[in-house]
């Protein structure tokens, strides 16, 4: 898990297998001298089905969350309460977000989808159906938010092309300063491209790397309080300098 490699080694369960069982095996007494929590699976195909599993739950489980907070807002519903109570030993709803980044969760699914065409090819099942709207809802998140965040700006008494947007937070994961698939940067860039005055500010890049390395324009930390929109991609809050005069909140997380 990128920003966690080390310490993940240890604290999660891992599985290993191989080829045949003398070299899963060795592999084993190998690894269990550095992860304490290791199992032997009976091959290297079985430990690798394991590991996309586990990436498709995931994302399968962002998509769900996301898809609720989508509707609970269409029905005036506060979704982080809901979800609040709705959790316990046999439900655990995750998080909503911008969609979802890095460099497995979203490769993942896939590895699977494909496997289920070729299947299909061959006259067999192997639709991969949920993978797939998963995969495409989350997908959807960007723009979900670039829409919200255009409709935020329309509250602004500027032409929307002068409304200035700040996108805070561009990296996949938070803390982490890593922005392969990152959905933050896309929707950052997405509003870019539809020509509206964006923003980023993110505490782990400088304004060189922003502006230079990825060709989009940055605010210091003291001047994210200029920006007329700002939209928190981790909170996923948008305030506005217009609201706060009339008095009112930004949506997101509670």
């Amino acid at each position: 898990m990128t920003g966690y490699s080390i310490s993940r080694l240890r604290e999660f369960p891992k599985v290993v297998g191989g080829a045949n069982r003398e070299s899963g095996v060795r592999a084993f007494e190998v690894y269990k001298n550095f992860v304490p929590n290791l199992h032997l699976v009976s091959s290297a195909r079985v430990a690798e089905f394991i590991k996309i599993a586990e990436g498709c739950y995931r994302d399968v489980n962002v998509g769900l969350a996301n898809e609720l907070f989508r509707i609970a807002e269409e029905l005036g519903v506060d979704f982080y309460e809901a979800r609040e109570f709705a959790n316990h030993e046999y439900c655990h709803l995750l998080l909503p977000s911008t969609g979802v980044g890095g460099h497995c969760i979203p490769v993942y699914p896939w590895f699977l989808i494909r496997a289920a065409e070729r299947a299909e090819q061959r006259g067999k099942f192997g639709s991969a159906r949920l993978l797939r709207a998963a995969r495409g809802g989350n997908d959807e998140m960007v723009e979900y938010w670039a829409e919200r965040i255009i409709l935020g700006c329309l509250r602004v008494n500027k032409p929307l092309s002068e409304v200035k947007i700040c996108v805070k937070g561009i990296t996949f994961r938070e803390g982490v300063k890593e922005l392969y698939h990152s959905r933050n940067l896309a929707l950052a860039r997405s509003l870019s491209e539809k020509g509206l005055n964006v923003f980023v500010y993110d505490e782990l890049f400088s304004r060189a790397e922003v502006e230079e390395g990825l060709g989009l324009r940055f605010l210091e930390l003291e001047e994210v309080g200029e920006a007329d929109l700002v939209f928190d991609c981790f909170g996923l809050k948008i305030e506005s300098r217009e609201k706060e005069k009339n008095g009112e909140s930004g949506h997101g997380r509670k």
